[in-house]
């Protein structure tokens, strides 16, 4: 039982994670877009 919570609460953790790193991620894109749009507009 106790090893299912911990499982449970480290699987939340990691969707956590990967929806920061989305986040984080597309606001650099958005960033780095308004700073230099020609150079980034092709690899968006």
């Amino acid at each position: 039982m106790l090893n299912h919570e911990i499982w449970g609460l480290e699987s939340s953790l990691s969707t956590q994670k990967s929806r920061i790193c989305s986040a984080s991620s597309s606001l650099v894109r958005r960033v780095l877009l308004g700073l230099n749009p020609s150079a980034f507009s092709g690899k968006i």
